[in-house]
């Protein structure tokens, strides 16, 4: 069931429309944005200090006033990082090879894969399917393939962007 309401205020807000803080964080979020990339231009961190703002709903008249002492926006950083293949896109590979090399083997990777979707861990659902051919050289194999997967990728974090002592009335 869908209520519509046409310009309906709800008492809890004063006189805000529900969904009001949707609308404004919707607003702010791109506001957000635009501030990040100016700080970044400036290329140093921004503090505005007793910001003091009004938040007006021009069909009812409501008001909201809400301040701050200090609000500091911070430069974006890059910091390295480790990235590896996705779980989905690594299965996907893996499937496919075994599918085109030997269909049997895929039936048994996606046998375990089940398994370990229906509450196994995943050394008993190889277990069930390799029997006891699973041997600590095989698992610090594969454990050595895998990483080798991984790569140093360097990520751009935005600055920091903080407001201490917000009040609202």
């Amino acid at each position: 069931m869908t209520t519509i309401l046409t310009n309906e205020t709800d008492t809890i807000t004063a006189g805000f429309p529900i969904g009001t803080p949707e609308v404004v964080a919707s607003a702010l979020k791109s506001m957000r944005a635009d501030q990040h990339a100016l700080v970044n231009d400036m290329g140093e961190k921004v503090t505005s200090t007793d910001v003091d703002l009004t938040l007006t709903d021009n069909n009812t008249g409501a008001t909201m006033n809400i301040s701050a002492n200090k609000v500091t926006t911070g430069v974006a950083t890059e910091q390295a990082t480790w990235a590896a293949l996705s779980t989905p896109k690594a299965l996907k590979i893996a499937l496919h090879m075994a599918g085109a090399m030997a269909p049997h083997i895929q039936n048994a990777i996606h046998d375990a894969l089940q398994a370990c979707a229906d509450g196994a861990d995943w050394e008993t659902a190889v277990e069930e399917v390799l029997g006891h051919r699973l041997t600590s050289e095989q698992t610090d194999r594969v454990d050595s393939m895998i990483d080798d997967t991984r790569r140093e990728v360097v990520r751009t974090r935005n600055g920091r962007m903080q407001a201490t002592g917000v009040q609202t009335a």
